[in-house]
């Protein structure tokens, strides 16, 4: 029999178990361990109505044991046992007569895997909260996981999976969904009826469109779509509410909404390499942003609202490298919390000798040395001739990229030598 990792405080038939008893036969082999790396149950907020007394409920610990069956112990233990993990192994199947007995179960990790498919059965394991079934070769989902209702962590990322099932909207409890490196072409239309959703990371993937109901995930908080297929966004997608990370990277976005509820509540923004030509009117209505990257687009002339440094006050990090702005908003300079200004180039200097890269920017803002906490400022390519008189004044700059020999006079003769440990890229 094959000994089985555990953590575990159970009643025998005749009372509570003293520290030199067993409380079975097989615990004999049974011996204590480290817990599950998963959310607390406190985190999960759990509701077990399994009638298990806490003293007879067993976490199960068989990771990285390089097992390629599951062990006799744990079908034995099976109905009591309430957390197991079996990651980073080398099962190929799960049995299905082992998920018939696991009645108990909450916590299932089976991550790193060798796995292709998961069994049907699956579905019976019906007071299920947290599924991890990552890095393993999976195509497809059977439709019965649909079936566990009270499941809200599952984790599917780094396989091969190609769809969702068609009800997939039926696990309704989730709150967090993640599937980033898989084959996903598309959402089922029942996804929008994950209304407490709260994290869905789908990088990676796919994707070329949106379920028309995507906005109904009325609880989003963190959403990552970065690395797609995506041209545009479906109309519901404004009335997402409460999104504070949004990261759309690597698509093929043209536009954005001309308006979005979560606007207000933005904190971490993240458009890089798309085909944006303008920015949508709440760019003027975002006071949680700290993070902004727009990287790579074909942005034109003066893009940002005048008032955007009065409004995003809290902006730490501004990069709009690759595109074609001419001008920044004289409000910019007032952001008192910024700390990275990107508005050069992203292409190496090798590589970029015969074409400009940056940006077209020929001014600064007048009062860009009030920027009192820039620590990192790239500004090579563009059309800059003049450095504002302030500039002397950025005495917490560490980075700095110019990119062009012309200024290296006009530097030392106005006193620049007051920023201190400033390492001066000039080419």
């Amino acid at each position: 029999m094959n000994s089985v990792a555990v953590e575990q405080d159970c009643l025998s038939s005749d009372g509570p178990c003293d520290d030199n008893k067993s409380c079975s036969g097989v615990t004999d082999e049974l011996h204590l361990s480290k817990r599950l790396q998963v959310p607390s149950p406190s985190a999960m907020m759990l509701d077990d109505d399994s009638g298990l007394t806490s003293q007879c409920k067993l976490v199960v610990d068989i990771s990285s044991q390089d097992l390629d069956a599951v062990p006799d112990s744990v079908f034995e233990a099976a109905d009591r046992i309430t957390e197991l993990d079996m990651a980073y192994n080398s099962l190929v199947v799960i049995p299905e007569s082992l998920c018939q007995t696991l009645v108990n179960v909450t916590n299932l990790s089976v991550a790193g895997n060798e796995l292709m498919e998961l069994p049907c059965s699956i579905s019976l394991l019906s007071q299920l909260l947290f599924l991890n079934v990552s890095s393993n070769k999976l195509t497809s989902l059977p439709s019965s996981i649909v079936s566990l209702s009270k499941l809200r962590y599952f984790s599917f990322s780094n396989n091969e999976v190609t769809r969702l099932p068609a009800e997939f909207g039926r696990l309704t409890a989730l709150d967090t969904v993640v599937g980033y490196e898989n084959q996903l072409e598309r959402l089922p239309d029942t996804f929008g009826l994950l209304r407490e959703l709260s994290t869905l990371e789908l990088n990676d993937n796919c994707l070329t469109c949106l379920p028309r109901n995507f906005g109904f995930l009325s609880s989003l908080k963190i959403l990552n779509l970065s690395v797609n297929k995506l041209s545009s966004l479906p109309d519901s997608f404004s009335n997402l509410k409460l999104l504070e990370v949004m990261d759309l990277t690597s698509n093929f976005l043209t536009s954005l909404p001309s308006r979005f509820r979560s606007c207000k509540q933005l904190s971490q923004l993240f458009v890089g390499k798309n085909c944006l030509h303008e920015l949508p009117e709440w760019f003027s209505d975002m006071p949680e942003l700290e993070e902004l990257v727009l990287n790579d687009n074909q942005l034109v002339e003066s893009p940002f609202p005048e008032n955007f440094g009065d409004v995003s006050v809290k902006l730490k990090t501004f990069e709009i490298a690759g595109n074609y702005v001419r001008r920044l908003p004289e409000s910019l300079g007032r952001l008192s919390r910024l700390q990275r200004i990107h508005v050069g180039s992203l292409i190496d200097e090798l590589e970029r000798r015969d074409f400009q890269n940056g940006n077209w920017i020929w001014k600064l803002p007048s009062n860009f040395g009030s920027l009192i906490a820039l620590r990192h400022a790239n500004l090579n390519e563009n059309q800059i001739s003049e450095l504002p008189g302030d500039f002397g004044n950025l005495v917490q700059l560490e980075w700095l990229d110019l990119g062009m020999p012309c200024f290296l006079d006009f530097l030392f003769s106005c006193n620049y030598l007051r920023i201190h440990d400033a390492f001066m890229k000039l080419h």
